[in-house]
Formats: structure tokens, sequence, C-alpha cells
């Protein structure tokens, strides 16, 4: 059988057909040959062409007759040949030239199947041919990868390569050689990527994932945040498609690396929670998968503290008027930072009470470690001052001005002013709000108390003693002289007092 090749290097598709001499032609004899239904033709022989034949080009199948004519005209007994057959290409059963086709086989083409992207290092390599041709695949540098034959029916094969390198686009030949020597060829290429790699991660898997730092609320360095909705980022291979899920494989969020490989996704709704467990799965364009599993603690509350008065002393428990200037706040939590601050003043971790009177707002600000704050403030007036009241005997009366001695029990008191409240006690009596002067004589104490609304309370006392009666003095004669002891009339002058 003729193959395209050896037709090829014949005129018009024809093939080189040589006639052989006998042992005993001689210069000189006639050799007459006739290709087919061709003209006969004549050709005189010589030394040359006896000892290399005469080629004669002819087609697949056609018929040849030759004889010899000697120089005494003898005609050899003529002989007939047929040309062989030709097969001038990779053909299916029908006789259509169909070549070769090849790729990587689904089963093996780990990404998608339309592309020739795969994880698999020594993948497999499929195709159509004629049946039984014989099928080799070899690298750039003429390296054989692997070989088989096409399946005698079908023409399919299906060959499994040495193992390769990574590398992208690597170029294959496949060469399919036929029964009759013809050959067909496919240049496919493939790219060979076993791993998720990223240049700029140096973790083994090739992928990094945590909170944001937009989201991480309070601590980088932690993984608390007070967003619910926290973002994770990281890097992984470009163009890898990345999922979150959590513990029960819940989807959360998706993303594509872009060209550096970057990603950032932010997560659907995480209820409060320490070290929730995520997983973060890579798949690169080649199937390969790496994953990162970090926990994050979702923390969106803090308690409210209280802050109040510790005695809000005075007339009244809730008008916020003390002369005490003591607060009272909330236990804070063990991962509260707890900060104070009076009237808008830099804040401080120690509440330092005012000591000037005055009116205070004092705000507690509490900060958790998810950077959740709360605030509460209290404004309070500190009122710690009360003039001291005076009372005195408005009248002194008797012989001397200093001795409180006096017929006289009303008294003096200073003015009380108009936020406090003034009560009266005698002896230590039950307090009045009246002054009730004594009206029997005595010595007395008479106490005055002033009480402010903030609570500040102020004393003052005097002693005096009250006299109001005296007796009534007598006097009457020495003796009456004269007849009637009773008739005042005497002749003696003196007199007797009581």
């Amino acid at each position: 059988v003729y193959n395209a090749a050896e037709l090829a290097a014949g005129a018009a598709g024809t093939v080189t057909a040589t006639i052989t001499m006998p042992g005993d032609a001689v210069a000189g004899d006639i050799l007459t040959y006739q290709v087919g239904t061709d003209s006969p033709v004549d050709i005189a022989l010589t030394d040359v062409n006896i000892a290399s034949g005469i080629a004669v080009e002819v087609d697949s199948l056609a018929v040849i007759t030759a004889s010899i004519t000697d120089m005494a005209g003898n005609i050899s007994t003529q002989v007939t040949a047929t040309a062989l057959d030709k097969d001038t290409g990779i053909t299916d059963i029908a006789g259509t030239v169909i070549g070769i086709t090849a790729g990587l086989t689904d089963a093996t083409n780990s990404a998608l199947n339309t592309d020739t992207i795969t994880n698999d290092n020594t993948p497999d390599i499929a195709g159509i041919t004629e049946p039984g041709s014989s099928v080799v695949i070899t690298a750039a540098d003429g390296k054989i990868l692997g070989s088989g034959t096409a399946d005698a029916t079908t023409g399919a094969y299906s060959i499994t390569l040495s193992p390769l390198a990574d590398g992208v686009d690597i170029p294959l030949t496949v060469t399919a050689t036929d029964a009759a020597g013809n050959t067909a060829t496919a240049g496919p290429s493939v790219t060979i990527d076993t791993g998720v790699n990223s240049a700029d991660v140096t973790e083994t898997n090739d992928l990094t994932a945590g909170l944001t730092d937009a989201t991480n609320s309070a601590l980088k360095a932690d993984i608390i945040t007070n967003d619910n909705r926290p973002g994770i980022a990281g890097i992984t291979e470009a163009g890898s498609s990345v999922v979150i899920t959590d513990a029960d494989d819940k989807i959360l969020g998706t993303a594509i690396a872009d060209a550096d490989g970057a990603y950032s996704i932010t997560l659907s709704d995480l209820a409060d929670g320490t070290d929730i467990p995520l997983t973060v799965t890579a798949t690169d364009v080649a199937g390969n998968i790496a994953t990162a599993t970090p926990k994050v603690t979702v923390d969106t509350t803090v308690a409210m503290p209280s802050i109040t008065l510790d005695n809000d002393s005075g007339s009244s428990a809730s008008d916020t008027i003390t002369n005490d200037e003591a607060l009272i706040f909330s236990a804070a939590a063990a991962d509260v930072t707890r900060v104070y601050s009076i009237d808008g003043a830099a804040a401080a971790t120690e509440y330092s009470a005012p000591t000037v009177d005055g009116e205070y707002t004092v705000t507690v600000t509490d900060t958790d470690t998810a950077g959740n704050v709360k605030t509460a403030s209290t404004t309070f007036t500190l009122d710690t001052t009360l003039a001291i009241p005076t009372v005195g005997l408005t009248t002194d009366s008797g012989t001397l001005n200093d001795d409180v001695i006096t017929n006289d029990a009303a008294l003096s008191f200073s003015e009380a002013a108009s936020d406090v409240n003034r009560t009266y006690s005698i002896d230590g009596a039950a307090a009045t709000t009246e002054y009730s002067a004594p009206t029997v004589d005595g010595e007395y104490t008479v106490t005055v108390t002033d009480t402010d609304i903030a609570g500040n309370v102020k004393t003052a006392s005097t002693t005096f003693t009250l006299d109001t009666t005296l007796a009534i003095p007598t006097v009457g004669l020495t003796t009456d002289s004269g007849t009637l002891n009773d008739d005042v009339i005497t002749n003696d002058a003196a007199l007797s007092f009581s």
C-alpha cells in the first residue's frame, strides 16, 4: 500500500515502479512495457538501465505489462504486475480523512471540561483517529510521554502521560500513524496546576483569612468584632473562587480573588457568640482546593452602666442637690474599660469627686473588648456650705446688759435663707417651726437649727434666765402711839420696813 508520502514523491500523485531486467538481457535489447491502457513504450536497453532497472510512474492498482525483444527478433514471455493500492491519509472506517483529535479526558480535566487546565500531573489525553493507528505523545523536547493504539473499531484512544511538572500551556505533540505509514498530528497544550499558589502567601495552603481592619472593631490583633456582618479578607491564588461557610455548611459569602489574589467577603448576619468557627475554601481554576479555618467572636452588646448619687441629701431625695459628692457606679464587667469625665473634661480611669460647690455633670463610659460603647451621666449640685444662724435676747433687762437675766423672753434671730428650713427647740424638747417664748420664770436654752435643701445643718443656741416676778415690800410705823393702835397717829416717826 502506498501512503501519502510515497504518492507525494511521484508526479501528479503517482508512485514510481521499477521494471527489473532478467539476467540474460544485454545492451541493445528492446524493452516494451505498457501501463494500463496507455500506449506501449519501447526502450533500447543499456548496461546502466539493465543494472538499475527502468523507473515508471504509475497509479495505484495500475496493471503493467513488459517483454524484451533481442536483436534476433526473439520476444520474451510477457510478464504482468499490478501496482499496490494507495492509502493517502488517516481515515475513518468509511475512508473519510479525519486526522486525529486530542484533549484532556473529562476524568482528569479537574476544573471546567472546556478548558485545558488540570490538577493531575499524569493526565489522560484522549481523542479519535484511524482505527488501529498507533498514537504517540511527545513533549516539546521530543521525549515520549505516552503511547497507545486506537481502538480497531471506533478509533478511540486514551493515553496516560508520564508525570509533568506544573506549568502553563505545556505543548504536546500527538502523532497517529496508520498501517500505511500515513501520519496525522495534533498539538494540544495543557496547564498543570497541582496546588493553590500565590506569590504573596507563605502559608503551606496558600490561603489566608481574617477579619478586615474596618470590621475588627477593637484590637486589630484579636478576632473580636461588634459587627455582626464582619468582613473576612485574605490572599489566595488569583482568580480562585472563595466560599465561606459556617459549622453547618451554610454559605455565608462568596467572592473571586482579584488579579493580585486578594479577596474580601462581607458575611451574612451572625448571632453573637465566642470563637464562631468559619471555613474559608479557595478553589482555583484547576480545581485545587485550599482551606483556612479562622474563628471570630461577635459581641454587639455591652451593659449600660448606671450612676447615682450615694446620698441625695437635703429635703428631697430626688432633687440631685447634695452636700455629699460621692457617687455609686454599677460594677464594670471584666472585659470593660471604664473612664470618667466631669463636665466634658478629659476622661480619667478613676473618679475624682469635686470639692468645690457647684453643678456638675459626671459621665461614665464603658468600652468592651469588642469596641461596644455605652455611656451614662448624672448631673447634681454640690452644696456643702450654710451660714450659721444667730440668736440672742431682744432685751437683756435689769441692772446688767450682759448677764442674760431678763424679764422679756423675746429673742432675735438672723434671717433664714429662702432654701433653709428652720426649727426651734427649747431645752432639747421637740423642735417646732415657730419660736414660742417661755412664760414661766426660769433658765432656758433655746436652739435654732437651719437645714438647707442640700442637707447642710447649722445650729445656734442661747441660754438666758427669765425673771418676771418681784416681792412687794412692807412698811409701817414702828410705834403707833396714842390711844388707838391703828389710827396711825404717833409721836414717833420711826418706820419698820420688810
